[in-house]
């Protein structure tokens, strides 16, 4: 995401203007649709944990709520998939 790298530390932007409560939630539509598309092993899915990752720490509480819910994908995957 371009925008994490344009305003890598802008809490401001991030939470102030809820531009990551609104990317999670964009994120969290997508997720609801078709879980399959953030499994574990499809590409997308480091650069999601890392998106994630740099969210949570900026202080976006939606990010931890999202990393949970791709936490039970990755659960549900390694049962279906041992």
């Amino acid at each position: 995401m371009s925008w994490l790298g344009a305003q890598p530390d802008k809490r401001e932007f991030w939470v102030g203007q809820a531009i990551g409560r609104r990317v999670c939630s964009v994120l969290e539509t997508i997720l609801a649709l078709d879980p399959k598309l953030f499994a574990p092993d499809k590409p997308i899915r480091q650069a999601l944990d890392n998106i994630l990752g740099k969210l949570i720490r900026l202080g976006v509480a939606e990010a931890h709520t999202l990393e949970e819910a791709l936490r039970q994908i990755r659960l549900i995957h390694s049962e279906e998939f041992p």
